[in-house]
């Protein structure tokens, strides 16, 4: 098998691992679970640590109300995973600044 094959069933595997791992009720978080993949340059993975930190802390501070969840992969490129649960498919165009 080729390494690019062997990466997308990574990815695969890892992208229904992280949905299944945040399944709760659809009435809960909404009925729309969107996932976004971030790769990571390794000598740019503190800045956008430092970045996520940044926004979680303005968000914590504005009284937001929007959840999501981070993954990260432990093995292969720097990639993070960012779930989102969504009631409507119009909260997804909505731009995503804190209140």
């Amino acid at each position: 098998m080729s390494c690019k094959r062997i990466s997308m069933l990574c990815q695969c595997a890892f992208a229904m691992v992280a949905a299944a791992a945040t399944a709760t009720s659809a009435q809960a978080q909404g009925n729309i679970r969107s996932v976004f993949f971030y790769t990571v340059k390794p000598d740019r993975v503190a800045d956008f640590q430092a970045a996520i930190k940044e926004y979680n802390a303005i968000e914590a501070k504005g009284g937001s109300t929007r959840y999501y969840t981070m993954w990260v992969s432990l093995t292969g490129p720097h990639q993070y995973l960012l779930v989102v649960n969504v009631g409507k498919w119009a909260e997804l165009d909505a731009g995503t600044e804190p209140k």
